[in-house]
């Protein structure tokens, strides 16, 4: 299979590249159990390149500091 540059093909899932999938990418490859693939791994790419792309730190980020508080 030949995927265009900047794509990834996880379990035939097409996932575009972009700042947020290529940082989960990275935390799966550090942390396999949290890896994440197919239209997890786009959806919340999508979610997170936003964050990113609106000044989060990626540490605050990643310690999920951008999380609406629980509701009690």
């Amino acid at each position: 299979m030949s995927l265009a540059r900047g794509a990834r093909s996880v379990t035939s899932q097409r996932v575009d590249a972009s700042p947020g999938v290529d940082l989960l990418l990275a935390i799966g490859a550090e942390q396999p159990d949290l890896l994440l693939t197919g239209r997890t791994l786009r959806d919340q790419g999508v979610m997170l390149t936003g964050l990113l792309e609106a000044g989060r730190p990626v540490p605050l980020v990643l310690r999920g500091g951008d999380r609406p508080p629980r509701a009690a």
